[in-house]
């Protein structure tokens, strides 16, 4: 098993930035995620099912549209900016430290029994928090470092978040596709394999792309990616070879491009575009482009074969599992497959991509007919990769993730994550993911370099480098396959009974009797503006100092030719005093000679995969 540990990688980064201080800041984040992970899973363990705890969880907490906060604040720093509010360090977003607030993904029902209690459970989050924030402040402060905010997304949903602030798209947040919430289930190899054949046109090419953007969208730069589009043909969604590429921001930016510019044309060719699929996978592996990890296969499609004449879906069956099962062995790892049927509601589907998946060790089928249905629908791959990671073997791991804007404000940073599981399973079942977030403008400030991004990219890099093994049995699976797809995902019902399935949801607590109560302290705020509800500047919600609603500065005329005159002026004295210089030390006739910035090349340098695709696709 591939382990790099953080310890090598501070190491290295405290030598490449010449700062002891950012080896300080990355193990205390380690250190404060991994005892929030550890005091949530204890109290899923010890307060979801508690009555009591149900009982005084009624009017007890602040959702994150309506609710007016408790004990609202004004902190200074740009973490707490938000840009609707104007620019400047004056402008800053009420915060309550009191308090965390809440929120449910689109499509969820607070009345949902385990939404209920997740609701419910995660409140008692706040005063252990408010404790460690006091118990380190002096940490903190001696570095100068904002620690940022800490939160919980479970897999129902469910998003609470501390300090409590609002978000400005109310009710438009879920926490379960967000790279820092998949990260945690490891560095991944992904091949999508998406169909653009005639029979696609319409909704079911709408809800293709909408459930492959989806995937693309949580990768993170740990993570490689590579598209195999077909129709009579299949093709790669790159022109420099058939390679997995870094699934970096650039990257996902050009797949995402392509996939919105599919249309829906052709034949349907399933032999040709498995062939290209795993050949991709093949020559990855063997040119060491790969992350040395797991993989997975993810097919999307109406399951309507008509291409080449001849070929029966028992030849497509039968190559699939061949080459799965070689190229598994080859590497050395499984590679898993995820079947989903694109389809309108009500629909009959084809059988065809469910019988794909029962032969295969980690083969999982699901339908997908409505757009609210993808996130449910596409969490099965990094569900089962989660699984290995609940063991003593990875108790430590943590993931960091590609620099992002933070949903809260126009802020750039990174967020460290973990997964939260339940350990009276076998195995252990995710739960949920806790983060942490840290601004880089307050570590640039305190660490006092300009090189934070690389830094925090570097620890991504190499924070998730650990591969879970995946030793499950055939009755697990069966379990898994069941959870997303239903009774009808099931490959062996005969065989696996109800009783041989594993926990994939926690047990219900209590009857429906018990969630019926009104969760959310007050909707004071229902009739406020965002600003207004937010914006310390005034009582209208705009700051003082102006600003626009993007947070950008408003510079008038006169400002502008001030600066312009200013930097002119600069600029002529330094260039006579450089004269005067060079004069007197004798230069003044001699030539210059402009030296190019050298480029270092490592001893032994690793296989470099392309940095990005184009779109055009290769045959």
């Amino acid at each position: 098993m591939l382990k790099v540990t953080l310890h090598l990688l501070f190491t290295s980064l405290a030598f490449g930035l010449n700062s002891p201080r950012f080896n300080q800041v990355a193990t205390k984040f380690k250190e404060d995620i991994l005892e929030f992970r550890d005091f949530m899973e204890s109290l899923h363990l010890n307060k979801r099912c508690n009555e009591t705890s149900l009982k005084e969880c009624q009017f007890a907490n602040f959702d994150e549209c309506f609710a007016a906060l408790p004990n609202p604040t004004c902190p200074s720093g740009p973490e707490f900016n938000i840009p609707s509010c104007g620019s400047g360090e004056g402008c800053p977003g009420y915060v309550d430290f009191t308090t965390s607030v809440y929120s449910i993904a689109p499509g969820t029902a607070e009345s949902d029994p385990l939404v209920y209690e997740t609701i419910c459970w995660t409140r008692h989050m706040d005063e252990w928090l408010i404790q460690r924030n006091e118990r380190d402040r002096a940490f903190w402060e001696e570095l100068g470092v904002n620690p940022g905010a800490m939160y919980y997304g479970s897999t129902t949903g469910v998003f609470r978040y501390y300090p409590g602030r609002r978000t400005k798209n109310c009710g438009a947040y879920d926490p379960r596709p967000r790279p820092w919430s998949v990260a945690p289930s490891g560095p991944k190899n992904l091949l999508l394999v998406l169909d653009k054949s005639g029979s696609m046109e319409g909704n079911r090419m709408t809800l293709m792309k909408k459930a492959a953007i989806r995937v693309i969208e949580t990768l993170t730069m740990s993570d490689r990616i590579a598209i195999v589009v077909f129709d009579e043909t299949a093709s790669v969604i790159a022109k420099e070879g058939m390679y997995l590429y870094p699934a970096n921001n650039e990257s996902k930016a050009i797949l995402i491009d392509a996939i919105t510019n599919l249309e829906a044309q052709g034949e349907t060719n399933f032999y040709d575009a498995f062939e290209k699929a795993f050949d991709v996978l093949d020559n990855s592996h063997g040119e060491e482009l790969t992350v040395n990890c797991n993989s997975a296969l993810l097919f999307l499609t109406d399951g309507e074969m008509t291409h080449p004449i001849g070929t029966t879906p028992e030849n497509v069956i039968d190559l699939v599992t061949s080459r799965l099962n070689a190229t598994s062995t080859k590497i050395g790892k499984p590679v898993l497959f995820f079947s989903y049927s694109i389809s309108e509601e009500e629909e009959e589907v084809h059988s065809l991509p469910k019988k794909l998946a029962c032969p295969l060790d980690f083969g999982v089928w699901s339908r997908i007919n409505r757009e609210d249905q993808i996130v449910e629908a596409l969490s099965s791959y990094h569900l089962l990769f989660s699984l290995g990671l609940g063991d003593d073997e990875n108790a430590d791991f943590v993931a960091w993730v590609e620099p992002y804007f933070f949903v809260t404000g126009n802020i750039f940073g990174s967020t460290i994550s973990a997964v939260v599981y339940d350990r009276s399973t076998s195995p252990p079942t995710k739960i949920g993911v806790v983060g942490r977030d840290i601004a880089f403008e307050i570590l640039t400030e305190a660490l006092e370099t300009d090189n934070i991004t690389e830094a925090i990219s570097e620890l991504a890099r190499y924070s998730v480098a650990v591969c879970p093994a995946l030793n499950l049995p055939r009755c697990v699976i069966e379990s898994y396959r069941a959870f997303f797809g239903g009774n009808e995902a099931r490959c062996f019902p005969d065989e696996c009974s109800a009783d041989d399935f594993s926990s994939t949801v926690p047990k219900k607590c209590f009857d429906s009797s018990k969630y019926t109560g009104n969760l959310t302290a007050n909707s004071d705020n229902k009739d406020r503006s965002y600003e207004e509800i937010v914006c310390c500047g005034s009582d209208d919600g705009v700051c003082l100092g102006g600003g626009n609603d993007d947070g950008d500065d408003k510079l008038t005329k006169a400002m502008i030719i001030g600066i312009a005159f200013g930097c002119v002026f600069v600029v002529i004295v330094a260039l006579l005093m450089l004269y005067c210089c060079l004069k007197r030390s004798g230069y003044s006739n001699r030539r210059v000679v402009v030296v190019r910035d050298a480029v270092a090349v490592p001893v032994n340098p690793p296989p470099i995969a392309p940095s990005a695709p184009t779109w055009k696709s290769s045959p």
